[in-house]
């Protein structure tokens, strides 16, 4: 069992959640994305899935190579209040499912996982489709209400596997796009900044941007968009007692691919990310591989 927790402890930061869409990306929870109506509220669902492989080749060939297959799954409920025309309020609450399958004893954890409030000015308030220029800049906050010290047999489960952090975080993001006839440019950023929690644990820092071409037409009350770009991360090492962490810290470039539906006041989009570029701060002994990414998700329009 020491093994294992050991082998666990090597897994890297999950990427938010990516979760969630920017034109078809990973940007986490946080992504605004394209909508088709920036003036109205909207409730709804984003699923994300992404998956780590893990190998340790042993100095001693007493001891056999372990591998280690790590799924991460996030749902969250996602939605936005318009405080104003240039203001708006996001939520979004995930509930996280996590497996781990390899050498040893399958391991799972799930459960609620942490909130993120945020706040977008947007400079604009005509409709995507009738303005040829978009940004928002926002900030928030996550909330630390997911478990974060759940044992498998008495030991503490890895901490990136955790439904939490245990730890107060805050985000900056942006939001660019920019239309011409059919075809559009979108940019969209993301920062998040950790902080330490009760255990005087600390994950990295993250950064992500994404830059895309965007396809649009539509008729009357549908509309479709054909998103192809690329997407980059960067997550700091992870600190624990001001000590860095083994095996943590991730530079990554994905390309990214998606697509979105719009039928009257129903969105639905999908989004698939493949790895072109990945550099994990592993030591020499450890190899981490990142597979390609799924996202999708189904958004309802209501109100002004």
């Amino acid at each position: 069992m020491i093994k294992q927790i050991l082998f666990s402890s090597l897994l890297l930061l999950t990427v938010l959640g990516k979760a969630c869409d920017v034109c078809g990306c990973a940007m986490g929870a946080f992504s605004q994305g394209i909508m088709p109506d920036y003036s109205s509220h909207f409730v709804g669902f984003r699923y994300n899935w992404s998956q780590f492989n893990t190998q340790i080749k042993h100095q001693y060939p007493v001891k056999p190579t372990e591998n280690s297959a790590d799924t991460y799954q996030r749902l969250d409920f996602v939605a936005r209040y318009n405080i104003s025309k240039k203001i708006k309020l996001n939520l979004s609450a995930p509930f996280i499912q996590n497996s781990m399958v390899g050498s040893h004893q399958p391991i799972t954890a799930s459960g609620i996982g942490d909130p993120i409030l945020l706040v977008h000015y947007q400079f604009w308030t005509e409709s995507l489709m009738q303005k040829n220029h978009f940004l928002t800049v926002g900030s928030g906050i996550k909330f630390p209400l997911g478990k974060s010290d759940i044992a498998d047999n008495g030991l503490l489960v890895n901490r990136n596997f955790q439904p939490g952090t245990g730890s107060v975080d805050f985000l900056i993001t942006s939001n660019y796009f920019h239309r011409k006839n059919k075809s559009a440019v979108s940019l969209e950023s993301s920062y998040k900044i950790n902080l330490k929690n009760a255990e005087e644990y600390r994950f990295g820092n993250q950064f992500n941007l994404a830059a895309n071409y965007v396809y649009l037409t539509g008729k009357n009350k549908f509309s479709f968009l054909a998103i192809a770009g690329l997407y980059a991360e960067h997550a700091a090492p992870h600190t624990e007692n001001q000590d860095r962490v083994f095996n943590t810290g991730v530079y990554g470039l994905y390309s990214n691919t998606g697509i979105q539906f719009y039928i009257s006041k129903i969105r639905f989009s999908t989004g698939f990310q493949y790895p072109l570029y990945q550099n994990f701060q592993t030591d020499n002994a450890t190899t981490i591989s990142a597979k390609p990414r799924f996202n999708a998700d189904l958004i309802f329009f209501f109100g002004k």
